[in-house]
């Protein structure tokens, strides 16, 4: 199926910035379970697998509308090394992708590919019910109980 340039156009900036959460992600993984914090890294492992199997259905979708994935480029979101910065900089890069799959289910309404819509929608509401709202927590939790409290609660 021949699928609408300007969607495809989005789903590919959508691909693009999924390939940089799970680089994020991944990395912030393994620095979480480097330093024996066990929760976090279990949670980024979570949210990496979510963003695998989301990236999986783009590329699915983008395939099926006829076109080919360009996984070549890739959203660079900086790091951190400590982890009130690595929870911001996870859920900035969590903002982004809400904000791209916003703009992209618009444009899917505007073409009538409403398939597409709804699989982003699927997305989009994974991205903030789970991802967006567990660090918004976190670092509530964090700023209400104090960094140390915070790190001993997370082995």
């Amino acid at each position: 199926m021949k699928g609408n340039s300007r969607v495809t156009a989005h789903l590919q900036r959508l691909i693009k910035t999924l390939l940089g959460v799970v680089d994020i992600t991944l990395l912030h993984a393994r620095i979480y379970e480097d330093r024996g914090l066990a929760k976090l890294s279990e949670h980024a492992d979570g949210t990496l697998q979510a963003a695998r199997d989301g990236l999986n259905r783009l590329l699915r979708r983008v395939l099926f509308l006829g076109t080919t994935p360009d996984i070549s480029q890739r959203h660079s979101f900086s790091t951190a090394s400590n982890v009130p910065d690595m929870l911001r900089k996870e859920l900035d890069a969590q903002y982004r992708l809400n904000e791209q799959l916003r703009t992209a289910i618009a444009c899917c309404h505007e073409e009538n590919d409403y398939q597409t819509g709804a699989l982003l929608g699927t997305i989009l509401a994974e991205v903030e019910e789970k991802h967006i709202y567990w660090y918004e927590q976190q670092l509530g939790l964090l700023e209400a109980t104090g960094i140390e409290r915070y790190i001993a609660a997370q082995c």
